[in-house]
């Protein structure tokens, strides 16, 4: 296994900032906006889904029929996991840290959002609330989560 840059450091602390930043920056007026246009402001999540989806197609060169039944089959698979969205989740310490270790790893995935990840196991809005007040022993497992799920998702990328 090759052993990390200095370099893939700065690019994991950049967009480590910059996600920092993007949460509190923006957490009331989210939480707001889902309050009061909730339509409209998972319509625009899904838009920058799409976008990096599209972009990511895009690269492929020489789709095969294999692919193409692929991406399909992923589509449908997406689509029906709307529906299923658990009404309740456990607000334990070992699922807020789960769930930050998911979202991380979908974030540095292209054309995943971590924000979903967050809406299908039921804790983006419960997060969101701790941003917004602050609650920073629900946000540091959180944390830890994210900061634990990277590590270990970045090697196996790399393994792989």
């Amino acid at each position: 296994m090759k052993r990390p840059t200095t370099s893939h450091g700065f690019f994991l602390a950049s967009v480590g900032i910059g996600i920092l930043i993007a949460i509190l920056t923006l957490a009331k007026v989210l939480k707001t906006q889902l309050e009061t246009n909730p339509t409209q402001v998972w319509s625009f999540f899904f838009g920058l889904v799409l976008a990096s989806i599209l972009t990511v197609a895009r690269s492929i060169k020489g789709w095969r029929p294999s692919l193409i039944l692929f991406a399909a089959s992923s589509c449908l698979v997406s689509y029906s996991i709307l529906g299923v969205t658990p009404t309740t989740t456990p607000e334990t310490n070992w699922f807020l840290f789960l769930s930050g270790a998911i979202a991380i790893n979908a974030m540095i995935l292209p054309g995943i959002s971590g924000a979903y990840i967050l809406v299908l196991l039921g804790k983006y809005k419960y997060i969101l609330s701790a941003v917004n007040n602050r609650d920073i022993f629900t946000l540091a497992i959180v944390l830890a989560g994210a900061a634990i799920g990277l590590t270990t998702f970045v090697r196996l990328l790399s393994w792989l």
